[in-house]
């Protein structure tokens, strides 16, 4: 059964006591030993009657402290570790510090692993595309008002997703499309599918720019185009039988951000 999103999105994090563990409270990390926050709001020159070290305006019972950035990670096949940052091995943290942003939301893009992989049912199976895209729809529709509630108004949410995750994605788009409207989608400056699978058996989402970051010799997701894309990169890794895993795209996933956002920037141009 998938958890309710909320659980993510507002569990407080924990820290072990005595520790310089510095949990993330959206845009800020807390040092819980000096009861201080590590650096200013991010959005402090907007509030200058409020202090920069200031939490919710000192009222976080009334106030929601929107940090104006959200990246949404959805993972692909799994073992255990679907819809949490354990999936990404680091790629989620190098993205978002890359970003300035540090909150997150994290999604089981094959809906369950290999449980759902395996299961008799074929109907079930997390191996066809369309029925990907069908769940993403469905979570996307019910977790709507939570996103919503978390988003500021000038935000840049992104999307980032691998193997099966890039259906998934597309459909909860979609899914947050039908409650929300086209103004919220506009929200998404972009989506990154990182090795997508069966990208040709989907498309992507209308007024999303999704880039594709892809290994010539992924024996799993290959390096097939997808409709919609607006930009593709792909080179070999070194290594074939793990040439589809997340970490194998972990010394050039900056790069391919910057390159993609300069070919935003200059088709926009």
């Amino acid at each position: 059964m998938r958890a309710p999103l909320f659980i993510a999105l507002f569990t407080f994090p924990s820290a072990t006591a005595g520790s310089r563990v510095t949990p993330g409270y959206g845009a800020r990390q807390h040092f819980a030993p000096a009861l201080l926050w590590s650096v200013p709001d991010a959005m402090a020159e907007k509030f200058y009657p409020i202090s920069p070290y200031v939490f919710c305006n000192g009222n976080p019972i009334a106030n929601v402290d929107k940090d104006g950035n959200l990246t949404i990670f959805v993972n692909g096949f799994h073992f255990g570790d679907g819809d949490s940052s354990a999936y990404w091995n680091g790629v989620d943290k190098q993205i978002m510090d890359y970003l300035k942003d540090q909150r997150a939301v994290y999604l089981d893009g094959s809906n369950g692993g290999l449980r759902r992989t395996t299961t008799p049912n074929n109907q079930e199976r997390n191996i066809r595309a369309t029925k990907r895209i069908d769940w993403g729809k469905k979570a996307g529709q019910s977790d709507a008002k939570i996103i919503s509630a978390i988003v500021a108004d000038d935000e840049k949410n992104h999307v980032v997703t691998h193997s099966m995750g890039a259906a998934y994605a597309k459909g909860y788009i979609r899914g947050l499309k039908k409650v929300l409207g086209d103004d919220f989608i506009k929200k998404i400056e972009w989506e990154i599918d990182i090795a997508p699978y069966q990208p040709e058996k989907q498309s992507a989402a209308k007024g999303v720019s999704t880039g594709l970051l892809q290994h010539d010799n992924d024996g799993i997701a290959k390096h097939l185009d997808m409709e919609g894309m607006a930009y593709k990169e792909s080179s070999r890794y070194r290594g074939e039988s793990s040439a589809h895993s997340i970490d194998s795209f972990s010394n050039e996933l900056i790069s391919f951000i910057i390159n993609f956002i300069a070919a935003l920037s200059n088709k926009s141009k």
